[in-house]
């Protein structure tokens, strides 16, 4: 278990319909985009834009067969996948009707194959996309439905995307980017940048260098021995140094060299850095990659991919002792959870685990996978021999963040001096948004002519409320009722804020990481504070605001899944059989009763909840021990 963060949450829109079908065409749609690299998720959203209307038309109304010709700035097998990712986007909305099969053929001026394919697609009523050459007459004009002109990936592809990987609400305006982007700009920058403005940083450096046929250095790797924080992936990534040096040296066998490790954690911690770092001190040959670049290589067949894929271990063992870098790793789906492209994804896992275990099991060859979410990685994968050091990187603590901090503004700002701003803000930040703060606290100075001060760290760290009283008053009430309503069933949140998140206005933040075991009454606490919000707008101001739904990582959409796994998953409903559908009105009424606890809770300690949400306004953030000294002095231990 993790932490569990109870935010109020971004406003949604009033009304969605309420539907299996409407579920149904979600999940459809989230499938047919969810493997596609940043890249060629902003060209799927350009093409979503060309396409015409009546096109989409006959789609969404099943009309088969039906003949699109595709012109377009892209090119080879990025083309052909954003092509599919696209029309089965499209095709969801016949869901939970089957999709259309879906032909796609490029022409390249051998017109009797062409013909004969186009010929075979018809005659089984199938969706055929022709993806056409530069001039505009083709042999089959005449079969055409319609015909997409697509342009290069422009500002509005680019926000999509961004916002895709970064959360909605997180994007700037995206003043003094180019008026198109390279798909691979946008793969490279989305793969390295924890933070949306690091990868408009980056997105703007690479167009501007690549433009030039230059790349700028990028900064010396730090020795392991610099790094700040990382909690048991420090202590593995120490150990395993020591051991390649003692397998260096023969005094022990390969098989005892703890050579594999998966590293968990929010964006931005720093995962990359580690392993860069690993290599750096180790003197091992680094070897960076993820199934992006694999997917990118050749003409992005599947023989092309995992040739790739086979490539990159081949150099790695030529080079040993290397390290393999797998990045983004839970971009490869497992086996069983990929409904569509199964046999393109059982063979990039089945490759992968060959690269990872048996004969293929290199001697020197440490490899360390990264992902924000292992949730969705095969069980393979994470099996002993194989990927089976789950290491989480949490978001650093405040004294850690204070010395990331410290080192990127240099000896102009103690660590010391910056507790009191790494103690508010902890938690929330990754040690890539302390580069940003340094980054930007640097260009005020710079900017005054003088060097950087505490003052400047504040401004950017801290930055002046800009919201109206009643909004943070009725913010910090919600949140002042997710504190009480967990102190008052014996657990201290390790932080509450009203500082905006890239997902929240405020946030309570509960460790679960102390629970060796999870038992019912654990799941019912959890879903008691996750409603304590709603609670305390509906008793202290008569009613609830938007802030505890709307997301999937919501209040009300936290609440909802823990009850249901606890009635479906853990045995603690009306049926041991795992997985069971859990009945709408067994699970509303199972949230209604722990609404009423809630409410009586808050009713009870009315007085303890306005009183926090005060001083919640006056400092804005709360520590966990800010908030047992709370619950001594109101009466809530």
């Amino acid at each position: 278990m993790g932490e569990t963060n109870f935010s109020q949450g971004l406003t949604m829109p009033d009304q969605l319909p309420d539907s299996d079908v409407f579920d149904a065409i979600e999940d459809a749609r989230c499938e047919a985009v969810r493997y596609l690299s940043p890249g060629l998720y902003a060209m799927h959203r350009e093409l979503l834009a060309a396409f015409p209307k009546e096109a989409v038309e006959k789609i969404c109304g099943g009309t088969l067969p039906l003949v699109i010709g595709l012109r377009s700035a892209f090119h080879g097998i990025d083309l052909m996948t954003a092509a599919r990712a696209t029309i089965e986007f499209i095709a969801a909305d016949l869901a939970p009707r089957q999709p259309p099969v879906i032909d796609i053929i490029v022409e390249d001026n051998d017109v009797a194959t062409e013909r004969q394919l186009v010929r075979t697609g018809l005659l089984a009523r199938r969706l055929i996309v022709l993806i056409r050459a530069d001039p505009p007459v083709s042999a089959h004009d005449a079969l055409l439905d319609a015909c997409v002109d697509v342009p290069p990936v422009g500002v509005a592809a680019i926000r999509d995307t961004l916002e895709r990987e970064y959360g909605e609400d997180t994007v700037p305006d995206l003043v003094g980017l180019p008026s198109s982007i390279d798909c691979d700009v946008l793969d490279l920058a989305c793969t390295k940048a924890g933070t949306v403005d690091d990868a408009l940083r980056i997105i703007q450096s690479l167009a501007a260098t690549l433009s030039r046929k230059a790349i700028d250095r990028t900064p010396p790797v730090p020795l392991l021995q610099d790094m700040l924080g990382y909690g048991e992936a420090m202590t593995w990534a120490t150990d395993l140094l020591s051991d390649m040096a003692a397998y260096r040296s023969g005094e022990i066998a390969w098989g005892d060299v703890s050579s594999r490790a998966l590293l968990v954690g929010p964006p931005g911690t720093g995962k990359t850095s580690l392993a860069a770092s690993i290599a750096r001190t180790g003197g091992l040959a680094f070897f960076p990659t993820s199934y992006a670049s694999w997917q990118r290589s050749g003409d992005g067949h599947l023989g092309d991919l995992l040739k790739e894929m086979v490539e990159v271990f081949r150099q790695a063992a030529t080079a040993a002792p290397s390290l393999v870098f797998i990045d983004e790793i839970d971009s490869v789906p497992s086996r069983s959870a990929s409904r569509r492209s199964s046999g393109w994804w059982r063979s990039v896992v089945n490759a992968l685990l060959e690269r990872l275990d048996g004969a293929e099991r290199q001697a020197g060859v440490v490899v360390i996978g990264a992902c924000n979410d292992d949730s969705n990685l095969d069980p393979a994968l994470i099996r002993a021999g194989r990927l089976d050091r789950r290491l989480f990187i949490d978001l650093p603590d405040g004294r850690t963040f204070a010395g990331i901090l410290a080192s990127h503004l240099g000896s102009t700002v103690s660590p010391d001096s910056l507790t009191g701003i790494a103690s508010q803000i902890a938690g929330s930040l990754s040690g890539a948004d302390a580069a940003r703060i340094a980054r930007d606290a640097r260009r005020i100075a710079r900017r005054a002519g003088r060097a950087v001060c505490l003052a400047d760290v504040e401004a950017i760290a801290l930055p002046a409320e800009t919201r109206s009283a009643d909004e943070v008053w009725r913010i910090a009430v919600h949140e002042a009722g997710h504190a009480v309503v967990a102190l008052a069933s014996g657990v201290v949140p390790s932080r509450a804020t009203l500082l905006v998140g890239v997902r929240s206005r405020g946030s309570v933040v509960i460790d679960e990481t102390h629970r060796s075991e999870t038992l019912a009454g654990d799941l019912d606490t959890d879903a008691r504070i996750a409603l304590g919000g709603r609670a305390a707008e509906t008793v202290l101001l008569g009613s609830p605001s938007t802030g505890s739904g709307g997301s999937g990582t919501s209040d009300l959409a936290l609440a909802t899944g823990t009850v249901r796994a606890g009635l479906s998953l853990f045995g603690f409903g009306d049926t041991l059989v795992h997985g069971a559908a859990v009945d709408p009105a067994v699970l509303a009424a199972r949230l209604g009763d722990l609404f009423d606890e809630a409410v009586d809770i808050v009713s009870r300690h009315r007085t303890a909840v306005e009183t926090l949400a005060r001083l919640l306004v006056h400092r804005r953030t709360l520590t966990g021990i800010d908030l047992s000294q709370f619950a001594q002095e109101n009466g809530l231990d």
